[in-house]
């Protein structure tokens, strides 16, 4: 059942409850199925650093999202999905700048909002990400 407190995150709990169904309430698959598409997107996010900004940033960044999701791996936290999203974002606005594709762009910045509604964040970045689009 849900409680007050689930209902902060929706989208957290949705996306959950998601992952539940299509592994038929299977928790410890769901969990892996969880940290698997963390692992998808920041791989998608470093190739894609690395063909704007080359390898060292992208051994960089590497290093730091792995230093922040050790420690939520493995959990059924708001922050490992937050961060799967947000990386999926990133990724989506870097290939639309470089591809000059403004689509991509409005869709990462689509996926960012999502991900901080799924983990709360800074939310001053959206305005500043439209702005940006716009100029």
């Amino acid at each position: 059942s849900l409680s007050s407190v689930s209902s902060f995150r929706p989208l957290a709990n949705g996306f959950l409850s998601v992952l539940f169904k299509i592994t038929a309430w299977n928790y410890p698959l769901s969990i892996a199925l969880l940290g698997f598409l963390a692992a998808i997107a920041t791989y998608k996010m470093v190739k894609e650093l690395q063909q704007i900004r080359g390898s060292l940033v992208a051994s960089v960044s590497l290093v730091v999202v792995f230093l922040y999701t050790r420690t939520y791996i493995g959990k059924a936290l708001t922050e490992t999905m937050g961060m799967t999203f947000a990386l999926i974002a990133y990724s989506w606005l870097m290939q639309g700048v470089r591809r000059n594709e403004p689509i991509r762009v409005v869709v990462g910045i689509g996926m960012l909002t999502m991900a901080m509604n799924i983990r709360a964040g800074a939310y001053f970045v959206i305005p500043t990400l439209l702005l940006w689009f716009h100029l």
